[in-house]
């Protein structure tokens, strides 16, 4: 099985080199391809003691792999782009556009007031319980039993950590002094990766600024320079003792920093990446193993992949006709509920068990084919907008898809409530006054000439 991946791996390599031609697809099919051939590769070796795995789910993660990948190759038949070049003067007019708006001022402000407010609350929950992600206890204690102080946190201040990660990279690649905005954006981050507990949220941030690099020069190959290259284990030295704080609030509930709490940190990045990287392909088995498609009365056609909304349609049918429905945010809660133990003598693993399980929830094979095709295709697009129109939505519509796309291995992030709506709000956002503007004032300038 080893010699099958690399063997695939290999080749697609070789596909991607000579069939992509654009910097920003191919960069992200590179990272892609590498990480999940990696992880598979490693996962076979084994090096943790973990229960083995059935080749039949290899196949399917193979499987699943490429089927994205040729989702993204098979787009270039439909896109009208001619050249790959990104406008740097648009796309810094659009990033001033926007920053300098008051409604995101003020929304930005009133954000990080909260994230402020509530993120003390969080350390004193901390002291008590330790500073692992939220749970019901330790969210009840945080948001002071307010329904809407969580709503808020969930709908608002959890996409908007997303959002904020896309323009401040831009923003600070490009060396634009908006002193007022970058202030107000630095104390929401802080707040809400206080708020959140969760080490993970560092390395999105690392992630966020290398492809926000990638984009902005539309270039990786400096990511190989020697200036780049100190400048990242500089960056990556503060990731880890960033990391290091993190892994001693998680564990006493109070930040710390000392000899232990850095080896810790770097221990932790080595958990973390059995974690994101080998366990949900052994929970993934592990559901194949114990027919989970089965367990949750059969197919689910395309509702277990958007279980987020899902779970918000199935909430408004009961409550507008008072029929019990039932959501399939079920399997998610199960999968939560329900950890199983992977590792001989450590604490079982729940939740993390692939972007492809709750395809295959869906559709079966089918789905692990279909699904990602389909998602490569859309994301491929997206891309194609932003060289069309260089413009920041569609900047930050490709920096979610890429964190998706780069964490898939670990979890489909559709499940996630706002995930869909905030994709759908950004699309409608980047068609309205983007892509239909463009159009107008091309047609308007045709006219006129």
């Amino acid at each position: 099985m080893p010699v099958f991946i690399c063997f695939i791996y290999l080749v697609l390599l070789v596909i991607i080199k000579y069939k992509i031609k654009d910097i920003i697809s191919r960069f992200c099919l590179y990272c892609f391809t590498s990480y999940w051939s990696i992880s598979l590769i490693v996962s076979w070796i084994n090096p943790y003691g973990m229960q083995e795995n059935e080749n039949h789910t290899y196949i399917l993660l193979v499987l699943g792999m490429v089927s994205f990948i040729v989702g993204m190759l098979s787009f270039v038949r439909f896109s009208s782009v001619k050249t790959y070049k990104v406008n740097k003067h648009s796309l810094l007019s659009s990033i001033t556009y926007v920053v300098r708006s008051k409604i995101l001022l003020i929304l930005y402000i009133g954000c990080a007031v909260f994230a402020a407010k509530y993120a003390s609350n969080a350390l004193i929950a901390a002291e008590l319980s330790g500073g692992a992600l939220i749970d019901e206890s330790r969210g009840e204690m945080i948001f002071e039993n307010s329904s809407i102080a969580k709503l808020i946190y969930y709908y608002i201040v959890d996409p908007l950590y997303f959002i904020t990660l896309s323009i401040i990279s831009l923003v600070i690649l490009s060396k634009q002094k908006h002193r007022l905005f970058i202030i107000t954006a630095i104390v929401f981050l802080i707040g809400s990766i206080i708020l959140g507990g969760g080490r993970s949220k560092f390395v999105i941030i690392l992630m966020y600024i290398v492809f926000g690099y990638v984009c902005y020069n539309n270039n990786f190959t400096n990511l190989f320079k020697f200036k780049i290259i100190w400048k990242s284990i500089v960056l990556l030295l503060i990731m880890t003792i960033a990391m290091s704080f993190q892994t001693g609030y998680r564990s006493t509930g109070s930040y710390q920093f000392n000899s232990d709490s850095l080896t810790d940190g770097i221990l932790d990045m080595g958990e973390t990446f059995a974690t994101y990287s080998i366990i949900p392909i052994r929970l993934f088995d592990y559901s194949l193993r114990n027919d989970y498609v089965s367990k949750f009365g059969g197919e689910k056609y395309g509702r277990a992949t958007i279980a987020g909304v899902d779970e918000i349609a199935c909430g408004i049918l009961r409550r507008i006709s008072g029929i019990k429905v039932k959501s399939t945010i079920d399997i998610v809660n199960y999968t939560q509920d329900h950890p199983v133990n992977i590792i001989p003598g450590k604490h079982p693993y729940n939740y993390c068990y692939t972007g492809l399980f709750y395809f295959y929830m869906d559709f079966g094979v089918f789905g692990i084919i279909f699904i990602p095709f389909l998602l490569g295709f859309v994301y491929r697009y997206y891309i194609f907008q932003f060289y069309k129109y260089n413009s920041l939505i569609s900047f930050i519509i490709i920096s979610l898809g890429f964190f998706m796309m780069m964490h898939s291995l670990f979890q489909n992030y559709f499940v996630k409530n706002w995930i869909l709506p905030i994709c759908v709000i950004l699309a409608v956002i980047q068609y309205i006054f983007v892509t239909k503007k463009c159009k107008f004032s091309l047609a308007r300038n045709i006219k006129i000439a």
